[in-house]
C-alpha cells in the first residue's frame, strides 16, 4: 500500500515537472502564467530541468531556429549572387574570349561572348538556363525566363557580336512562376517555320506539368498557343513517404523531330510512383504527333533525360539521363512503327547504377518502390549503353561532325563542365570516352552548323555561347 501511494505521489510530481518544463523551456509567449511560473521557479530548479530532463527538447528547438536562420540567410546570399551576376552581366555582355585545346593531333578553337541576360531589376525572371535553335543564319536564344533574342552566324563568325530581342507573349500566358526555379522553358525546336517549346508549368493550383507550346515564326512577334497539354500534373501538396520537399527538377523536356512526330522527354517530377506506371506521362518518352497532337509511348521507366538525339538511318534515338546519387546514363531507344515491337522499359525507379541522396530514407517504402537494382536485364529492363559514376550532371548529345566517323558523339556536362568525345563500335556497342575538352563552364545545350562546321553551345554560368571549331 505504502508503495502504491509513494508511486501515485511520485508519478504526480514527475507530471508536475514536466507540466512546469514545459513553461520554461517551451513558452515563447511573455503572458501572465508563463511569467508567473519563470519568475517564481527557483534558478537551481530551472537550471537542473535544461541540463536533465528537457535538454533535447531545449537542443531541438536551438536547431530548428538556427535551420530556419540559416534558410533566411541562404535566400539572402543567393539574392546577393544573382544580384552581383546581374551587375557584371550587364557590364561584360559582348565580351569576348578565345582559347585553344590540344588534343593529340588537333586543335580545338573556343570563342565565347557573354549573352545579354540580364536587362531589369527583377532578378527572378533571370534564369540561368538557356537553349539553342538555328533558323536560317539565325541562332535564336531562349531563356528560362521566356526571353527570347537572336544572333546572326555570319556576324559571329567574324566575330562581330550583336543581338536583337524577339518579343513574344510568353510572360502573359503565366506559364510558369518565375521564383520557381526549375519552371519555365526546358527546350526549343525549329520544324519547318514553326517553333516549338517545353515547358514546366502549373495547371492547377500547385500541381505541374511538361507542356508544349508552338508559334508561327516571326522575329516582330511569337505568338505562343498551346501544342500539347495533359491533364495529369504532380502536385506540391502530394503526401511524400521519401521526401520532405518536392522539388520538380526532374522534368526533362528535350525534343527531337522523327518524320511527322515531335517526340518528348517527360522526367518523373521526383515521384517514383509513375515511371511504371503505363497511364502516367510522367517518367516517359512520348512521340506526339505534328498533325493529330496524339501522343503514343516510345519508352518508360525514366527519371530525368537532359539529351536526346535522333539517328535517322538505324532509327533509333540516343537519350542521356540523371541518375540519383552517381549513376548517369545513355540509353538507345528503338524506334517502330508498333509500340509492342522492342521492350521500352528502363528501368527506374526499380533499377540504377546510381545511388539514393543521403535525405532519402532507407525504409520498407524506399527499398519496395526504388531498391535501385543494379543490374537491369535480371529484372526485365533494358540495360544503358553507357553509365558515368560518379555522376558527371549529364545534360545533351550530338554526333560528333569533326570526322567521317558516324559512331562518335559529344555528350556535354553541367558538373564537370566539360565536353566527352564518345566512341562506339560498329555494332554500336561498347562506348569508350575517346577525349575530354575541358570548357569550364557549366554546357546546358549544344548544337551543330553544317554549313560553317561549328558547334554552338549554351554556357550556364556567364551565361555566353560558346562556338566550338575544329583547326585545319
Amino acid at each position: 500500500m505504502i508503495k502504491k501511494k509513494f508511486f501515485y505521489i511520485f508519478s504526480i510530481f514527475v507530471l508536475l515537472f514536466i507540466f512546469l518544463g514545459i513553461f520554461l523551456v517551451f513558452t515563447d509567449i511573455d503572458n501572465k502564467n508563463s511569467k508567473f511560473i519563470k519568475d517564481n521557479t527557483p534558478y537551481l530548479l530551472k537550471e537542473f530541468l535544461k541540463k536533465t530532463i528537457f535538454l533535447i527538447p531545449i537542443h531541438y528547438r536551438e536547431y530548428r531556429n538556427l535551420k530556419e536562420n540559416n534558410l533566411i540567410l541562404s535566400d539572402k546570399n543567393n539574392l546577393l549572387y544573382l544580384e552581383n551576376l546581374r551587375y557584371k552581366n550587364l557590364l561584360e555582355f559582348g565580351k569576348e574570349e578565345k582559347f585553344k585545346i590540344n588534343l593529340k593531333n588537333k586543335t580545338y578553337q573556343i570563342k565565347k561572348y557573354v549573352l545579354p541576360f540580364f536587362d531589369n531589376k527583377n532578378i527572378y525572371a533571370n534564369k540561368t538556363k538557356g537553349y539553342l535553335e538555328i533558323y536560317k543564319n539565325n541562332i535564336l536564344v531562349a531563356f528560362g525566363s521566356g526571353k527570347i533574342i537572336y544572333l546572326k552566324k555570319d556576324d559571329l563568325n567574324k566575330g562581330v557580336f550583336s543581338y536583337e530581342i524577339v518579343p513574344n507573349n510568353l510572360l502573359d500566358l503565366n506559364l510558369f512562376d518565375q521564383k520557381i526555379k526549375w519552371t519555365g522553358i526546358k527546350d526549343i525546336k525549329i520544324i519547318n517555320d514553326k517553333i516549338f517549346i517545353s515547358v514546366t508549368r502549373e495547371i492547377t493550383k500547385n500541381c505541374y506539368t511538361i507542356s508544349i507550346i508552338s508559334a508561327k515564326i516571326s522575329f516582330d512577334f511569337l505568338k505562343f498557343a498551346d501544342f500539347f497539354i495533359s491533364d495529369e500534373c504532380i502536385s506540391l501538396d502530394r503526401e511524400i513517404k521519401a521526401f520532405k520537399y518536392f522539388t520538380g527538377y526532374q522534368t526533362g523536356g528535350r525534343m527531337v523531330n522523327y518524320k511527322d512526330s515531335l517526340i518528348l522527354t517527360i522526367g518523373d517530377f521526383n515521384d517514383w510512383t509513375v515511371p511504371q506506371n503505363n497511364l502516367s506521362i510522367f517518367g516517359k518518352i512520348l512521340a506526339i504527333d505534328l498533325r493529330s497532337k496524339k501522343s503514343r509511348l516510345l519508352s518508360l521507366g525514366h527519371r530525368n533525360q537532359q539529351g536526346l538525339y535522333l539517328i535517322n538511318d538505324r532509327k533509333m534515338l540516343i537519350s542521356t539521363e540523371h541518375g540519383p546519387k552517381g549513376g548517369d546514363e545513355v540509353n538507345i531507344i528503338k524506334l517502330a512503327d508498333e509500340d509492342s515491337k522492342f521492350n521500352k522499359n528502363y528501368g527506374w525507379p526499380k533499377s540504377s547504377y546510381g545511388n539514393h541522396y543521403d535525405v532519402v530514407p532507407i525504409n520498407s517504402y524506399t527499398k519496395k518502390n526504388a531498391p535501385l537494382y543494379k543490374n537491369h536485364t535480371k529484372h526485365g529492363f533494358i540495360e544503358p549503353i553507357k553509365v558515368f559514376t560518379p555522376s558527371i550532371g549529364i545534360s545533351e548529345i550530338i554526333g560528333y561532325e569533326f570526322s567521317d566517323s558516324k559512331n562518335s558523339y559529344f555528350v556535354s556536362s553541367l558538373k564537370e563542365k566539360k565536353l566527352f568525345k564518345l566512341n562506339f563500335d560498329n555494332d554500336f556497342k561498347n562506348p569508350k570516352i575517346e577525349e575530354t575538352l575541358v570548357i569550364n563552364e557549366r554546357i546546358r545545350d549544344i548544337i551543330f552548323d553544317k554549313r560553317l562546321n561549328k558547334y554552338y553551345m549554351y554556357l550556364e554560368n556567364t551565361p555566353s555561347i560558346g562556338i566550338l571549331s575544329i583547326e585545319n
